[in-house]
């Protein structure tokens, strides 16, 4: 019988403590961006890319491992009063990986479709404002070459 009021107990400060915290106003995130400031992230991200072909009689599966590294660039170009800015993004290289085969930006030659279109995004480069709490409020995908 003495673990009911335990219980009751243990209730009773759980629903004290999540109304306090609900209580508490909710936590605003405020970049504090500066311009000139350059960033530069390596993400990489490993796929499993299934291929469904169909024969006439039965469908087979295909899974191959995928994997794609990329390198972006942001350079914080400007910030105005309101805490605002506009940010430069640029891919500064790509590596695809699937099986065997890899198609790295860096060393692939031209000629080929895939790789030809891969070397005309790299270098490219897009303009993000953005305010001082992280939202986006346009992006600028003109063609840029950096």
């Amino acid at each position: 019988m003495t673990m009911a009021p335990r219980a009751l107990m243990a209730g009773v400060v759980g629903l004290f403590a999540a109304a306090a915290l609900s209580a508490q106003p909710a936590l605003a995130l405020r970049y504090q961006w500066r311009a000139g400031t350059a960033l530069r992230y390596r993400v990489a991200q490993d796929i499993a890319l299934a291929i469904r072909s169909a024969d006439g009689r039965s469908t087979r599966m295909d899974r191959r491992p995928f994997r794609l590294e990329e390198v972006v660039a942001w350079t914080v170009e400007s910030v105005a009063d309101d805490g605002s800015a506009t940010l430069r993004g640029s891919l500064e290289s790509v590596r695809l990986q699937s099986g065997g085969v890899t198609i790295d930006s860096g060393s692939a030659a031209a000629g080929d479709r895939l790789i030809d279109d891969l070397h005309a995004r790299v270098g490219e480069s897009i303009a993000v404002a953005v305010t001082s709490a992280g939202v986006v409020t346009s992006v600028d995908r003109k063609s840029t070459r950096l």
